[in-house]
């Protein structure tokens, strides 16, 4: 810490909602998840199973997903126990 500065006051700033500070393209899903996993409250935050089930990943559930090139999705849901354990949903 620098001596010299005593105090700093910090620039007041307005809370903006999450749909001003995406481009109006953004899509309602992905503007949700985010505004439920950026929570400063890790107690009211997505957990990541939640997260995860999210609508806004729905599509890489779906039978039939390709990726843009064309190939095949990678294996994206098959977790190791060891995964699972450190998700727990209770915290």
């Amino acid at each position: 810490m620098n001596p010299s500065y005593s105090e700093f006051k910090f620039p007041a700033i307005r809370q903006q909602t999450w749909s001003k500070v995406f481009r109006s393209r953004t899509p309602k899903e992905a503007v949700d998840l985010i505004s439920h996993l950026l929570v400063y409250d890790p107690v009211k935050r997505l957990n990541p199973i939640d997260a995860i089930v999210h609508p806004f990943f729905d599509e890489l559930r779906q039978e039939g997903t390709r990726l843009p090139n064309g190939n095949d999705l990678p294996d994206l849901f098959n977790f190791s126990k060891e995964e699972l354990m450190g998700c727990d949903a209770t915290q």
